[in-house]
């Protein structure tokens, strides 16, 4: 589907119209007597690129307005999750954690125990396996923490230009890049939890 197709043709026809003739001008050399006329095309230039800016963004608007509604409606079961979510995994993390520990005193016990054993004379068990774990020890993989930069749409129409579609690479590639400002969204960093 053609996405002008819901700009009237009569608005397209003129606009490609002045453009055509104005790039007439362009091509030109640049003299004193043309000077003035290039820059009043330039001015021309830019209220046709404002006037079709305009339309785009009224016909844009109910979508968006529609993307709104629609983030909110899943936000309301997305957010709590998301945040249910990170507690679990700090809850295994601290569990994870206190196991750790109880296995290094486990440990510690076990080897004053086998020093003082050695000191007294008397014999050591081998540990043959060389294992850490005994055999039915729940093993947690290691979980980490890392922040990184993210964004929320805060008023679309102050976005520039290249982000209107909210391209998500392009956004994320500029973040990643050390852009902390763009209008329009809000950037932030955030903690993701990581496993293994």
């Amino acid at each position: 589907m053609n996405e002008l197709a819901v700009i009237p043709q009569e608005d397209i026809d003129t606009a490609l119209a002045k453009v055509e003739k104005l790039s007439e001008l362009f091509a030109s050399e640049t003299t004193h007597d043309n000077a003035q006329a290039k820059k009043d095309a330039s001015l021309g230039l830019s209220k046709i690129v404002k006037l079709l800016d305009s339309k785009r963004a009224d016909l844009v608007k109910p979508a968006l307005d529609e993307q709104r509604r629609i983030n909110s409606a899943f936000n309301v079961v997305m957010h709590p999750a998301e945040t249910l979510s990170k507690r679990l995994i700090l809850q295994v993390s601290d569990f994870v954690k206190a196991e750790e520990k109880k296995e290094r005193e486990i440990a510690q016990i076990q080897a004053r125990a086998e020093a003082e054993r050695l000191i007294a004379g008397e014999p050591v068990a081998e540990h043959g396996n060389g294992n850490t774990h005994t055999p039915g020890t729940l093993v947690i993989p290691k979980i980490s923490e890392t922040k990184v930069w993210a964004y929320d749409i805060i008023d679309e129409s102050q976005v520039p230009r290249e982000y209107l579609e909210l391209n998500a690479v392009k956004v994320t590639q500029s973040i990643k890049a050390g852009k902390r400002q763009i209008p329009g969204l809000k950037i932030y960093e955030k903690t993701m939890v990581r496993r293994g």
